[in-house]
């Protein structure tokens, strides 16, 4: 939302004062109020998936520039292979859980140990906490690469990411 306000601010200013990406992604006339739920509410958008901009947002829906000639067929093979990365976080969530818990922590055993083997669990209970978030962000970087979102104009589909 912030990003959308700063390119239709933008907009107003003189060109020359803009970087070329700015005046790329400037916005000159405010979105209609079904153009702006649909950008926040897309598939992999804003909310939660991998940050795009409006423009790129309308040009896709308009299949204008880039998205003009998205090669259809080929969105699959890079949203599964996400969507398999996002399947690999989750088997090793399910592997890491049960040794690194947040529950031992909180015990007589835990606060007896040493202090680097406390420094030690500790990062790998958090990096297993990590791996939670890891995973809907492969989730939705795969829904936006099998959308199409993602391609770049040069036959790959990277150009929107998560992580």
């Amino acid at each position: 939302m912030t990003a959308l306000s700063i390119n239709f601010k933008d907009a107003g200013r003189k060109p020359e004062e803009l970087k070329r990406r700015e005046v790329e992604y400037a916005i000159h006339e405010v979105p209609s109020l079904v153009d702006y739920f649909g950008y926040m509410y897309f598939c992999g958008g804003p909310l939660m998936g991998p940050f795009f901009e409006y423009k790129d947002y309308k040009d896709f829906i308009q299949l204008q520039g880039k998205y003009s000639n998205i090669p259809a067929n080929k969105t699959l093979l890079p949203a599964l292979a996400k969507l398999f990365q996002g399947i690999i976080f989750i088997v090793l969530i399910m592997n890491l859980e049960p040794i690194f818990g947040f529950d031992y922590m909180l015990t007589k055993e835990f606060i007896e140990k040493p202090i680097w083997y406390k420094h030690l669990y500790m990062i790998m209970t958090f990096k297993t906490f990590l791996y939670v978030c890891v995973v809907g962000f492969k989730f939705m970087d795969a829904g936006t690469t099998a959308t199409g979102l993602g391609y770049d104009g040069k036959d790959t589909y990277d150009s929107k990411k998560c992580i």
